[in-house]
């Protein structure tokens, strides 16, 4: 299962669902981190940070976080 802390490659949208289609609820700037709850269909379910719902980051547009 792919869960964890993901780092995002470049600027994007969050989505309120595993799609394109699905409106964008947040964009995220290249760096940030994100905790990755799931996968669905090629997209990452992301928690928030600001404890709102959970939104859909395009999985080829972040990577796994090293653990040190």
């Amino acid at each position: 299962m792919v869960t964890g802390k993901y780092e995002v490659l470049e600027d994007t949208q969050v989505r309120s669902g595993p799609g394109s289609d699905y409106p964008v609820v947040a964009n995220i700037k290249k760096g940030i981190k994100i905790n990755v709850v799931d996968e669905k269909s090629g997209w990452l379910k992301v928690e928030s940070k600001l404890g709102n719902p959970p939104g859909f980051v395009e999985a080829s547009l972040a990577k796994p976080v090293e653990s040190r």
